[in-house]
């Protein structure tokens, strides 16, 4: 096929840069110069943002979480890079999925894993006070035989669902007068379940990462960041999405935030033919999804509730995957595009609202599926 390629210079130098090949469809009318077409225009456009954006990133770290040109989104660059380069604690507010803990990961080791020392994460939902107190007294201890090198950082995950008593061990280590604690933390949200001194120590900076579909003029260029790094893991050179399979996503509610968009356009890019992911690339129960949100609400309902609407629609996917692989959970799971662990996960959600025999068709799915696999 007919490739072009595009010149970027990376900085000043006009040596130093990068070639990128974009496909075109058919032979060329003219001669080999023909300007690209639209669609090819979008995706060096596209490209060539991101590519800048990393460049203008002064501490070096991927940034494609929260790639975009709204004003949240640089605001959040800024702030990861300023943290990324001191050690002040740092404290990330964001909804589940939406990559707080890989912000914090990229926070911590942007100077160099040798650098920075280790990062210890204690889970907010799984941690107690004894467990709190276990892990900060082995920081300690190694702080004092160990004083020439680093001393790591604690990750507090989920610090808004960790126990009182969990965050009163904290507090009390960081009032140690030989001993400077230093963390950096992940909630969903900023509320009484947080002790104001733990607060006040922790939340030196805070990065709040909004909803996905509170920056939906983001999207395009976030789809076009994974397909990118779709492409480094997966050796392919897929060229971008068309722009109504584009479309579909940018309406899309997203209840799952960062990593459901993330599963979802790694999906379609495995099932392309082609260089242009397609609509019909995009997994079939996402489509059916779109297709149900689409519909027109029934007169005499004043109030749509959407993530009602939304986990009725999925319960339904999931019963019928369920049905028509008789039990089956692993070909339901691939019925529906997704993985066996996430139908488990789904099937345990909704088991509330699963009548009797359904839920004994469930149960049952377990033994039979034994059997098949």
């Amino acid at each position: 096929e007919f490739r072009a390629a595009t010149f970027y210079p990376l900085g000043n130098a006009e040596t130093s840069g990068c070639a990128v090949l974009t496909i075109v469809h058919g032979q060329p009318q003219s001669s080999p110069n023909v300007e690209p077409d639209n669609r090819r225009r979008r995706l060096a456009d596209l490209h060539a943002f991101i590519a800048e954006m990393q460049y203008e990133s002064t501490s070096g770290i991927n940034l494609d979480l929260i790639v975009g040109r709204s004003s949240q989104s640089k605001l959040i660059r800024r702030q990861i890079d300023v943290a990324s380069q001191t050690a002040a604690n740092v404290l990330i507010v964001g909804p589940p999925g939406s990559g707080r803990r890989q912000i914090a990961e990229l926070i911590h080791f942007a100077q160099g894993p040798q650098q920075a020392g280790p990062l210890i994460p204690i889970d907010g939902t799984l941690s107690d006070a004894e467990i709190v107190q276990r892990t900060v007294k082995s920081l300690y201890r190694n702080a004092k035989l160990n004083p020439d090198e680093p001393l790591g950082r604690l990750m507090l995950l989920d610090l808004d669902k960790m126990p009182a008593a969990a965050q009163s061990e904290i507090v009390g280590f960081s009032k140690l007068p030989d001993f400077r604690l230093p963390m950096i933390g992940t909630c969903t949200v900023l509320d009484k379940t947080i002790r104001d001194e733990l607060l006040n120590e922790i939340a030196t900076l805070t990065i709040r990462i909004p909803d996905l579909i509170d920056r939906r003029q983001d999207l395009p260029l976030l789809i076009h960041a994974l397909v990118e790094e779709y492409n480094v893991h997966a050796g392919t050179s897929l060229a971008g999405f068309e722009t109504q399979a584009v479309d579909m996503l940018i309406d899309y509610p997203w209840p799952g935030d960062f990593f459901e968009l993330k599963e979802t356009v790694e999906s379609a890019c495995a099932a392309a033919s082609g260089p242009i992911v397609g609509v019909d690339e995009l997994p079939h129960h996402f489509r059916l999804a779109v297709r149900s949100l689409n519909h027109q609400v029934p007169g005499g309902d004043p109030e749509l509730q959407l993530d009602q609407l939304l986990a009725d629609i999925e319960l339904e996917l999931i019963q019928r995957a369920m049905a028509h692989a008789q039990g089956n959970k692993s070909q339901a799971a691939k019925l529906l595009g997704i993985s066996r662990a996430r139908l488990l996960r789904r099937l345990s959600d909704h088991s509330s609202q699963v009548s009797t025999d359904d839920s004994k068709g469930i149960d049952d799915a377990g033994g039979s599926e034994s059997n098949g696999e």
